[in-house]
């Protein structure tokens, strides 16, 4: 007599099939929308929001940036928009604490967050000014000339 083996499985529990993530992916789903990857960002935080996401509309300085052709100045428009939108948003944010009925704070609270948004602002508009000074002054100093001495005739 043959005797037959069973085979004895061991069932596993697979984990759930995990949704791609992947940056890739996000990216180019959004671009299908018509969206920036950090627009899309800043949209699906703020979905709780009675107010649709407005989709990204080409503004005169994106279109001015997309036509500049100093790679630093394209540099710069785009890194300070994005910069300033973000900044928009946070200061936006902070005014949803003054919902009393969710938060406890006082006025000495307040004035303390106000007085340090004003002094960040301060600081960096001191440092615009300081560096825009500072390329002014090297310009100047790169064309200096003596008033009325002609370089060229003392040689000749």
């Amino acid at each position: 007599m043959s005797t037959t083996a069973k085979k004895t499985t061991k069932t596993t529990k697979t984990a759930p099939k995990k949704q791609a993530t992947s940056r890739g992916v996000k990216k180019a789903f959004l671009r299908s929308a018509g969206l920036a990857f950090g627009e899309a960002r800043t949209a699906t935080k703020s979905s709780t929001r009675a107010k649709p996401a407005a989709k990204a509309v080409p503004t005169k300085a994106k279109a001015a940036a997309a036509k500049v052709t100093d790679p630093r100045r394209a540099d710069f428009v785009r890194l300070a928009e994005g910069r300033t939108s973000r900044a928009i948003e946070q200061i936006r944010l902070l005014g949803n604490l003054s919902n009393l009925s969710a938060y406890d704070y006082s006025q000495a609270d307040v004035d303390q967050i106000l007085e340090t948004l004003e002094t960040e602002i301060a600081a960096t508009r001191s440092r615009f000014a300081t560096a825009l000074e500072r390329a002014t002054l090297k310009r100047e100093r790169s064309q200096f000339k003596l008033g009325g001495f002609d370089s060229t005739a003392a040689r000749a």
